[in-house]
């Protein structure tokens, strides 16, 4: 492992910091923050339909359902994170089998063109990848998979897009249906609540970081009884213990940026979590 670009991404990548913190409990995570039952049937439908010989996969990030499901196809498997301890503890939850068939590199994915010989790739999946990159980097890093990609292979990748009824709800309309939502026996409600809030906060392009609403959330809490407040309070804390910033772009931007080097070939959403129309599975065909 090359410590020196550990050392570097410390210092520099708050995503690498949040993601080194949540390996400890990535374990217990529900959707929206992996991918559910019925993503990962798309997942691996999208793969029946491409037509694909099956030698070399390439996973973004270390999700261990999608590591099983390529393994399913794929006899080699490359697996390209920056997050070691994210590395470690998902490999825990795979077997000996299919973690035969992989091999580790980490990197920054805007740099996979450094990691993967030019038209190697049959296949490229990555789940819910765009939302940790800048926009102003997506075209550096579709450019990238495009270029490792095989003529006719594909990228996969659940994608959550912003949607703009949260960006006009009242902050306080957010927390009310989300408690409701969770009173009712929804366990993914609390994490659905934060990907609400990011519609709600992010700015023209997408971007967001709730700290810097802290704020305007305690604000909001004000009229809720102190168990809510403390629901809401502690739930913004587990998701985000230190600064980071995401991406939640309009599906309009996002498709055209893509559309600069695939054909977007399906698109299609689970429905068997909160607000699942919000994160469609696309299958991308490379036209390069």
């Amino acid at each position: 492992m090359d410590l020196q670009f550990i050392k570097q991404l410390k210092q520099k990548h708050s995503l690498f910091r949040f993601w080194e913190g949540m390996s400890r409990q990535y374990a217990r995570s529900l959707p929206p923050a992996r991918p559910s039952s019925k993503a990962l049937a798309l997942y691996d439908e999208f793969i029946k339909t491409t037509n694909l010989d099956g030698e070399t996969a390439v996973i973004l990030g270390s999700t261990p359902e999608l590591r099983s499901l390529a393994a399913n196809y794929f006899r080699k498997i490359f697996v390209v994170d920056f997050s070691p301890a994210m590395l470690r503890v998902t490999n825990g939850l795979i077997s000996s089998k299919i973690l035969s068939k992989e091999v580790y590199r980490i990197a920054e994915w805007s740099h996979i063109a450094d990691v993967c010989s030019p038209k190697t790739v049959d296949l490229v999946m990555g789940d819910s990848v765009f939302k940790q990159l800048d926009p102003a980097m997506w075209q550096r890093f579709l450019k990238g998979i495009s270029s490792i990609l095989k003529t006719g292979g594909v990228f996969i990748t659940r994608v959550r897009i912003k949607k703009n009824h949260w960006r006009t709800a009242t902050t306080e309309d957010i927390i009310r249906i989300s408690l409701r939502e969770w009173q009712d026996g929804h366990k993914d409600a609390s994490g659905t609540m934060i990907f609400r809030f990011y519609d709600k906060f992010a700015d023209v392009n997408g971007r967001v970081s709730l700290d810097e609403h802290i704020p305007e959330l305690k604000s909001a809490l004000a009229d809720f009884s102190e168990r809510s407040r403390r629901f809401v309070l502690k739930t913004v804390a587990a998701h985000h213990p230190h600064h980071v910033v995401w991406t939640h772009a309009s599906e309009e931007v996002f498709e055209s940026e893509v559309r600069n080097y695939f054909a977007i070939e399906n698109k299609r959403c689970a429905e068997d979590y909160l607000d699942s129309d919000a994160f469609p599975v696309y299958l991308f065909r490379n036209v390069t």
